[in-house]
């Protein structure tokens, strides 16, 4: 009585930056997320993803990643999104 969860996302950011910086020298943090129990404060799958400059929709990067975990249930989660 497993449940296997996919998590996709889809993150679109704008990055502004001295025209002077190289984009070899450029450090850019990872994106994110994690899965939380909310009764019982666990964390259940977490992952991070590179954030890849190439991507673009416009004048915007774009990262499209997913990912799969097994749980037994989907009634107590929350989503944790954010840079690292």
């Amino acid at each position: 009585n497993v449940l296997d969860v996919v998590v996709q996302f889809k993150v679109k950011m704008e990055l502004k930056t001295n025209n002077k910086i190289k984009k070899k020298d450029l450090i850019l943090p990872n994106i994110y997320i994690a899965l939380v129990d909310r009764e019982s404060e666990v964390v259940l799958a977490k992952m991070t993803s590179k954030i890849d400059i190439r991507n673009k929709e416009d004048n915007l990067i774009v990262n499209k990643k997913k990912f799969r975990f097994k749980h037994a249930n989907n009634d107590n989660l929350s989503i944790y999104f954010g840079l690292q």
